[in-house]
């Protein structure tokens, strides 16, 4: 059994949502690919990282954004307000 401090991401809100968390050999950055495969927007994802990153950006087919990153006990955590199809959040 793992507990909640073992992952390194974790995901909440997004039910239809493939996420998986490729992190840069040096520690600094971490891109977390999003791949929406229902025939609609998913919408409020919660992603909870392991790590104390500041900087999150959303990589999509409309042009970067930045996201609001916030402190969470052991990491931190980013807010998605809408994913239409796919996408990959950075952080550093």
């Amino acid at each position: 059994m793992l507990g909640r401090r073992n992952f390194g991401l974790r995901v909440f809100g997004a039910p239809n949502t493939l996420s998986q968390l490729k992190i840069s050999p040096d520690g600094r950055k971490a891109a977390i690919p999003l791949l929406n495969y229902s025939d609609y927007p998913v919408q409020d994802i919660s992603l909870h990282l392991l790590g104390n990153y500041t900087k999150a950006t959303l990589l999509t087919r409309a042009g970067p954004k930045s996201l609001a990153v916030f402190e969470s006990g052991d990491g931190i955590e980013i807010e998605v307000d809408r994913l239409a199809d796919v996408g990959v959040v950075v952080v550093e």
